[in-house]
């Protein structure tokens, strides 16, 4: 039995952000992209700016 298809593809970016203003406006903008169901999946160090991310 084969899983059903995904909605749209997943997408993998790599991203490079210098400061926390920065950071909280990425998350905004995703926020916007996001629908119902999406996953977003965050790695990276303590201090990397997830927390400041998801706030956004």
């Amino acid at each position: 039995m084969e899983a059903p298809a995904a909605p749209h593809s997943p997408v993998e970016t790599e991203l490079t952000v210098t400061s926390p203003e920065q950071m909280r406006e990425l998350g905004l903008k995703l926020a916007k992209l996001l629908r119902a169901g999406d996953l977003v999946m965050l790695s990276g160090e303590l201090g990397a700016g997830k927390t400041t991310l998801t706030r956004g």
